[in-house]
């Protein structure tokens, strides 16, 4: 597991949480967040669902025909109870926040977006980061991003998509609302001409128009060793790097220490002006490698080469090999420590 910048993580048995917040206008959202989040995942009760969306639904506008969304099984008491399955789970931690969030009075002014990943084995003998058969669940909404990086073929899968005003999907969902998009000064649409996210939690003023903090969920089974780690990002590093080149940087690296490293390094030198996250953490693909060295034909199977070499903004020389680093084993031993101190 790496870092830039400082994040939270959970190991509940067999499942391995991490999320990474960005914060906007303030940071007691994001604080909220950073400190609660995990545990409301874990505590969630379904019967808060009927109160959660008849509160809802009082704010009005957007929210007037709230029908639950991925809860709407549990809106009706049943009995026995039902047990909520992981997206109900997780839409119903992110809608508790919000409400605990929305109390705030800075909360007006102030919001964060976040991307949440749950990685669980579905081998009860074995942890996330040595298994071969792994569940993996994304909760998103905002502009924070989560990428999973393929083993062999250098391949990028994205598991979100930023919830901007000017997506297919999100222009669909406001539509209705009749608020206008704008496009400022560095060419950003802005829904209402402020926001750049459409999803997020705070920016309570404008919950009547459709700001939503209902994730978008979606998952993925991991079998075998197709894909060699999971990396979580800031709009900060996306808005500078594709999918790709952050994945080719990424799998130069003989640790995810230096594998977040690279990623930053290589953002900062080709100019990177906004606050930067970058998280990695390495998957079955990668640990069952003596180390994250790559072969010697390395630079030929790395798909972005010859645009990574050419992105320095200031005319220096900028070449791909300056980005590899040197053969090094990664320490598994302090890696399961710090997972079992967490």
């Amino acid at each position: 597991m790496a870092m830039q910048k400082s994040r939270m993580t959970r190991v509940i048995q067999t499942k391995f949480l991490v999320w990474n917040f960005l914060r906007h206008g303030g940071n007691v959202v994001s604080k909220y967040l950073q400190e609660q989040l995990h545990a409301l995942f874990e505590q969630v009760d379904p019967n808060e669902v009927p109160e959660l969306v008849s509160e809802l639904q009082g704010v009005g506008g957007y929210f007037k025909r709230f029908k639950g969304g991925a809860l709407v099984d549990w809106i009706k008491p049943a009995d026995p109870p039902r047990t909520l399955d992981l997206e109900a789970r997780a839409t119903l931690a992110f809608l508790a926040a919000d409400k605990r969030v929305s109390a705030l009075r800075e909360s007006e002014q102030c919001g964060a977006t976040a991307s949440v990943a749950l990685l669980q084995s579905l081998d009860p003998q074995a942890p996330f980061f040595t298994t071969q058969d792994l569940a993996l669940t994304v909760a998103h909404c905002g502009d924070t991003h989560v990428l999973l990086c393929g083993a062999g073929s250098a391949r990028a899968y994205p598991m979100t998509e930023a919830h901007h005003a000017d997506t297919r999907e999100e222009q669909a969902r406001l539509r209705r609302m009749g608020q206008g998009i704008v496009t400022d000064s560095f060419g950003e649409a802005r829904y209402m001409g402020a926001l750049a996210n459409t999803r997020g939690f705070g920016d309570t003023k404008y919950k009547y128009f459709g700001m939503t903090p209902e994730p978008e969920i979606r998952t993925r089974r991991l079998k075998g060793r197709t894909w060699s780690s999971l990396i979580l990002l800031s709009d900060g590093i996306t808005s500078v790097l594709s999918d790709e080149e952050i994945v080719d940087l990424a799998r130069q690296a003989p640790s995810p220490q230096r594998a977040a490293e690279n990623v930053m390094s290589f953002a900062e030198t080709i100019g990177l002006s906004d606050n930067a996250t970058v998280i990695v953490i390495p998957l079955a693909a990668r640990l069952s490698l003596p180390s994250w060295a790559w072969p010697s034909n390395a630079l030929d199977l790395i798909n972005t080469v010859e645009l990574l070499d050419g992105r320095d903004p200031d005319g220096k020389e900028c070449d791909t090999e300056l980005w590899m680093s040197p053969v090094e084993l990664p320490d598994f031993g302090k890696l399961i420590q710090i997972l079992r101190k967490v």
